[in-house]
């Protein structure tokens, strides 16, 4: 959604709600009760009220495409409301101060394009051609148990682990090397 419709994205939590019925909330959020093609909207929120609790902190900007950001409510049980990132991705975003090197595994058409873009936030699925995969620049250490990262994260008041206990990922210090400049389209 864009930013001016952050209103709509906060229906979520009627959506959500336990307590109110399909009817009331048909009233109340449209949109989220619209059924269409493979997706049944009485059936998905069936199986996520009750399970997923609204909490607005997990409203957040989201590239959709470069200079294309706008907002989602990114949380790794969600789906099939919204087609989330994965949940280990996610949880890479409550490494401090983490960012990405997105890049993708095919090309669509000859020229491409960019065949990378860095990022600090989780981009779209689609957010370059080809499909976005997402190298974080730091990783959130083995040590900590899954469970406990996932109560973590998003969780601002969580009291943060150093920064000396993360580790770079593998990937980052060569994917720069990595990176293949095609040559020139035109003539020099």
């Amino acid at each position: 959604m864009f930013e001016g419709d952050i209103a709509s994205l906060q229906l979520l939590e009627r959506y959500l709600d336990h307590t109110l019925s399909n009817s009331e909330v048909r009233i109340l959020a449209p949109r989220f009760m619209m059924s269409s093609g493979e997706f049944n909207a009485e059936k998905t929120r069936s199986m996520l009220k009750g399970v997923v609790s609204y909490q607005p902190h997990k409203i957040v900007r989201y590239p959709f495409k470069p200079f294309d950001v706008r907002l989602a409510y990114l949380d790794s049980a969600i789906q099939p409301l919204f087609s989330r990132p994965s949940p280990d991705l996610l949880l890479q975003c409550n490494v401090p101060d983490n960012s990405f090197f997105i890049t993708r595994d095919t090309a669509d058409k000859s020229p491409e394009g960019s065949p990378f873009y860095f990022s600090r936030m989780i981009c779209d699925y689609d957010c370059i051609s080809g499909h976005a995969r997402h190298f974080p620049t730091r990783l959130l250490p083995k040590k900590i148990k899954k469970t406990e990262a996932q109560t973590a994260f998003f969780d601002f008041n969580a009291q943060p682990v150093p920064i000396s206990h993360y580790q770079p990922a593998p990937i980052w210090p060569h994917s720069a090397s990595q990176i293949r400049i095609p040559k020139p389209l035109l003539p020099n």
